[in-house]
């Protein structure tokens, strides 16, 4: 598609695409929130996840109907075009709406964690086997 006829599209793009994932977004997190699928968190990634829909698969029922060049198709062209763009916000939201978990020490993984060869002990220090390795199966 030529630059020029997606400049003269912007108005569809960022006016009918905003308004199609805002509200199927909207709907469909609220009915997984209300059915009890996911915390609010969770229902508001599983609704605006599911308000993008297959841009390949919904270009070829465009292309099949011949429905490309006509006005209608050239509006869900621009929604399309729309939910493509909008799976990077999406995806930034997903890391914003985790939940906050208190921040823990990153463990240490040394050789000292590993079977002893002599004793068959596993050792639970991180930097040096001591007497305090307790006895079990691999």
């Amino acid at each position: 598609m030529k630059p020029s006829r997606l400049w003269q599209m912007r108005g569809d793009v960022f006016g009918l695409g905003p308004a199609q994932v805002i509200a199927t977004g909207a709907v469909i997190s609220a009915l997984a929130y209300l059915a009890e699928v996911a915390s609010w968190r969770g229902s508001l990634i599983i609704g605006f996840g599911l308000a993008l829909s297959s841009t390949a698969f919904a270009l070829q029922i465009l292309n099949d109907a011949g429905d490309t060049n006509s006005k209608y198709g050239q509006r869900s062209f621009s929604v399309l075009l729309f939910q493509d763009l909008a799976i990077v916000p999406l995806l930034a939201l997903i890391t914003i709406l985790r939940p906050v978990r208190r921040r823990q020490p990153p463990r240490r993984f040394g050789i000292s964690q590993l079977p002893s060869a002599r004793s068959g002990r596993w050792c639970s220090q991180a930097a040096t086997c001591s007497p305090r390795c307790s006895r079990s199966s691999p």
